[in-house]
């Protein structure tokens, strides 16, 4: 099942939680640099830049795989983003934009990490501290 967000967007976690000033662009080219994408391509297109932009860079190898994430101080500019740069072929590669939900950013835990500590140390009440003995 889909929802349609502003600006014509749609995602398959309805009732998620937006960050309404951040957005997530997907499928960049992964030779595309990340200089050029924030100080041209944002200019190239009349948008306003983001004051926050980064290539999202593997965890384990550092290597770059088409994912970045955009910040806005005003909600209007990161939907003009979204708008603007959604199905945009950058390289011949539409790109996939969409407001960023709060999971994406790892602020709220989702479905397949909820209870993760409950699970495997048995709690996950306030205070409880997995590393002590005896969990306080």
């Amino acid at each position: 099942m889909t929802h349609t967000r502003p600006g014509g967007v749609t995602t398959s976690t309805p009732g998620a939680d937006i960050i309404d000033t951040a957005i997530v662009i997907k499928n960049i080219p992964f030779s595309y640099p990340e200089e050029t994408f924030r100080e041209k391509l944002f200019e190239d297109l009349s948008l306003s830049p983001p004051d926050a932009f980064n290539y999202h860079r593997h965890r384990t190898d550092g290597v770059f795989r088409g994912l970045a994430f955009a910040n806005f101080k005003d909600p209007n500019h990161a939907l003009e983003a979204v708008s603007v740069l959604n199905k945009f072929k950058l390289e011949g590669r539409p790109l996939i934009v969409d407001q960023t939900e709060t999971g994406e950013t790892g602020k709220k835990a989702d479905s397949r990490t909820a209870g993760t500590y409950k699970s495997h140390f048995g709690s996950n009440e306030p205070g409880f501290n997995p590393w002590s003995w005896n969990g306080a």
